[in-house]
């Protein structure tokens, strides 16, 4: 059994998926986003994509799919479908299925707080719905640091165009830490000195969470920002970029392979092109 087989995968099923909805396409407002089908995947869902790459490339049995209530998220189509095949093959193929949905919008960061204070796990991953990723790079993940009390954010340093975010995390190249978040809102811009030396690689999304550290960091976020609390709060923007410049440990792994979000309406579009 790979390291990744014991691992619980958590998908982040509950956003509105607003930029997707900017697009020309009619297929994007009548849909969740989960639930959008492309050229590209042939019959398959953006969803159906992510699960077979973590069941098939990293031996993912267990997925908890974090939902929301929300009108605009549609949790009834998506638990609809995910009911609807992968309950059957869970039966054969050991795939447990559940669902944690949040009463009101918490945001992915606050998604993930309440899903983790629900289970028991050391470590989970944390993947979007609509990510091209290499998931079995996962499995190749040192021991010793996939062991740690922190979060590993997945990255590549591999760029082929029309990434989002490109090259906007800047990290020790010895130690992978992450010095600087430049995603989200007005981030604390770096000088030209405090950038010399490190590397700057671009997210993948997908992350490897350490459950004690996530719920401990979170529970001082919300004491630092009680204006937060039962509010939304951005994952990857707001509280893993608030660990960042506390200098917490949050590391990078580089998969050194493409990866592609296809939230966007212009990435999906040459995705679907091929």
């Amino acid at each position: 059994m790979s390291e990744t087989e014991s691992l619980a995968a958590f998908i982040l099923v509950g956003g509105r998926g607003t930029r997707l909805k900017k697009g020309e396409n009619e297929e994007f407002k009548l849909w969740p986003k989960p639930l959008v089908r492309t050229a590209g995947l042939g019959s398959e869902t953006l969803l159906d994509m992510t699960i077979a790459g973590l069941r098939e490339k990293a031996g993912v049995e267990r997925f908890i799919f974090l939902t929301g209530k929300h009108p605009e998220t549609q949790e009834d189509l998506i638990q609809a479908h995910i009911k609807a095949f992968y309950g059957k093959i869970g039966d054969k193929i050991r795939t447990e299925v559940s669902f944690i949905s949040e009463d009101v919008p918490l945001g992915t960061a606050g998604a993930t707080n309440l899903a983790l204070e629900k289970i028991k796990d050391g470590s989970v991953i944390v993947s979007p719905s609509d990510t091209v990723f290499p998931y079995g790079e996962l499995s190749k993940i040192p021991v010793d640091y996939r062991g740690r009390e922190s979060i590993i954010w997945m990255a590549t340093s591999y760029v082929q165009g029309g990434e989002q975010n490109i090259g906007k995390l800047l990290c020790d190249p010895e130690t992978g830490q992450i010095k600087y978040v430049l995603e989200g809102d007005n981030p604390s811009m770096p000088t030209a000195e405090q950038k010399a030396g490190l590397n700057a690689l671009t997210s993948g999304g997908v992350l490897l969470v350490n459950r004690n550290f996530y719920l401990k960091m979170y529970s001082e976020y919300l004491e630092a920002y009680p204006e937060k609390r039962g509010k939304p709060v951005s994952l990857y923007g707001e509280f893993i970029r608030w660990l960042v410049e506390k200098g917490e440990p949050v590391y990078t792994y580089d998969v050194r392979m493409p990866v592609m979000d296809l939230g966007r309406p212009e990435a999906f579009a040459k995705f679907s092109d091929g």
